[in-house]
């Protein structure tokens, strides 16, 4: 009878592991579902359904922070940067060291000409994946703003290491910004 148990019970934990006994109906499960739908959803452009089903995700789990991203980006989309702001600022109150959260609002503090809270969020965002290319381009474009064309230099030059996308037009714009240091 022991060995019949010791064969079972290997059985029956890896039936349970490979979801061969999933309850349709946890709440983990309902959010992983609605969280897959909306996310199809938003790739898709039909923004009204993705954001009805982040708003269902939220309600149950209000510590969802994937979903206050992703809700923010529609609401980027629709260029109401303010609650797109209060998502991503309420996704990191839950997961500080979200580097999406980071650059995304980075990018609202750009577009809302908040060029110091958009550098203060590159920075994090680098400081969390130093190999990621992104934010060195837009806090780059962001100093470039600010015509602190050293530190745009700087970024510029660590983008093109990173990253091929633009590297011509990124490697032109870094000439033209030495030659104007040397002019200055």
């Amino acid at each position: 009878m022991k060995r019949i148990i010791y064969l079972l019970l290997p059985l029956l934990l890896f039936a349970n592991c490979a979801g061969f006994k999933t309850n349709p109906n946890t709440p983990e499960t309902i959010i992983h579902n609605k969280f897959s739908q909306a996310h199809n959803y938003l790739h898709a452009g039909k923004l009204e359904k993705a954001l009805t089903l982040y708003n269902q995700i939220i309600k149950i789990d209000p510590d969802h922070s994937d979903s206050y991203i992703n809700r923010a980006f529609v609401w980027e989309i629709y260029k109401k940067y303010d609650k797109a702001r209060e998502d991503l600022q309420k996704a990191l109150e839950i997961d500080p060291g979200n580097y999406i959260a980071h650059f995304n609002l980075g990018n609202i503090y750009y577009v809302s000409t908040e060029y110091a809270l958009a550098i203060e969020e590159y920075s994090s965002a680098i400081h969390i994946n130093t190999s990621t290319a992104a934010p060195y381009l837009n806090r780059g474009n962001t100093y470039l703003k600010l015509r602190e064309y050293d530190k745009a230099l700087s970024d510029y030059e660590i983008y093109i290491t990173l990253s091929d996308n633009q590297k011509e037009k990124i490697t032109e714009l870094i000439g033209k910004l030495k030659k104007r240091r040397n002019v200055l």
